[in-house]
């Protein structure tokens, strides 16, 4: 028990709570722990407990189709956040699925417990309320933010008639709307190169094309999924390259399970510039982007064969 109440005092939410407080808080807490890869949390089951993140990583998620595992990631936390705190207010079901990216070790705790300290030291309580409610304005915000990205994106991609039209686009309003991106590049699968050449950057070396033995091209096409880079000292393969700086992250255009090219966002002053907030927005503008890069290819082809076809005649 002592040990959960050292843990209590070093998350920061909990930062002014006494100490007798978070004593009892820590009696409270029922420990489990996850595999890599295991449910915590279904979308729609019923539930009344909320989590603290002892240790670990999982990834919130909202199901688009279950039968063929197509979701949109909400979320990624990290050791030290809570989830499922709507259920402080009142039995709920569950808006989303909680998946573990690594093995973690898990505090629940059920809202009618919480309640029993909060009536048992009111201001306390109230300190413990706002902690919650912090959060989930914080949430919000993030939520706002993504939007109102998602918004632009999706009212300019409309009007660009070629590809370089809509990466110029995509490359600008990314690098306006997550603020510590400092460095940043935008670049496209060239399939006859086997590179891929980039379209837009700032404030880097003017390369031309990133090769398909790089680390980052290693990563996204193998993988095939966002990438979070908090401190390349930390990750030597990274370290040195034109695009790295001290932090990074990276999503890829996915269109059928193709890599269409990606996006690099990079600070070169600041380990964990980035959060996981930054990840999921650039990851869903990847998403949205994909398709229309898709039908701008597909029209150029088109194009390409009808001009093909006339002179032939």
């Amino acid at each position: 028990m002592e040990d959960n109440l050292e843990v209590l005092r070093s998350i920061p939410i909990f930062a002014g709570i006494k100490d007798e407080v978070l004593h009892s808080l820590s009696s409270l807490l029922k420990e489990e722990r996850f595999l890599k890869g295991e449910y915590i949390i279904r979308e729609a089951d019923y539930s009344n407990t909320m989590y603290i993140l002892r240790s670990g990583e999982v990834e919130v998620r909202k199901v688009i189709n279950r039968e063929s595992n197509r979701y949109k990631t909400l979320a990624i936390l990290e050791e030290g956040d809570i989830f499922g705190e709507m259920a402080v207010f009142g039995e709920e079901f569950r808006t989303a699925d909680v998946i573990t990216r690594e093995d973690s070790i898990l505090w629940k705790m059920d809202y009618s417990d919480l309640f029993n300290i909060i009536e048992a030291d009111p201001v306390s309580g109230v300190r413990l309320l706002q902690v919650i409610i912090t959060i989930l304005i914080a949430r919000i915000k993030s939520l706002n933010r993504e939007l109102a990205t998602l918004y632009e994106i999706g009212r300019l991609i409309p009007e660009t008639k070629d590809l370089e039209g809509l990466t110029g686009v995509v490359f600008r309003q990314v690098m306006n709307d997550i603020e510590p991106a400092k460095m940043g590049l935008i670049a496209i699968w060239n399939k006859f190169n086997d590179e891929f050449d980039i379209h837009h950057s700032l404030n880097m070396s003017k390369e031309h094309a990133i090769e398909r033995n790089d680390p980052i091209s290693i990563w996204l096409l193998e993988n095939r999924s966002p990438l979070l880079i908090k401190d390349t000292v930390r990750n030597p393969e990274f370290e040195g390259r034109f695009y790295s700086g001290r932090s990074l992250i990276a999503s890829p255009f996915i269109h059928d399970s193709d890599v269409l090219g990606f996006i690099l966002l990079s600070n070169p002053y600041r380990r964990n510039a980035f959060t996981y907030s930054h990840l999921v927005l650039l990851s869903a503008v990847c998403n949205q982007v994909g398709a229309r890069m898709k039908d701008i290819e597909k029209k150029t082809e088109d194009v390409c064969k009808e001009r093909l076809a006339q002179v032939r005649l």
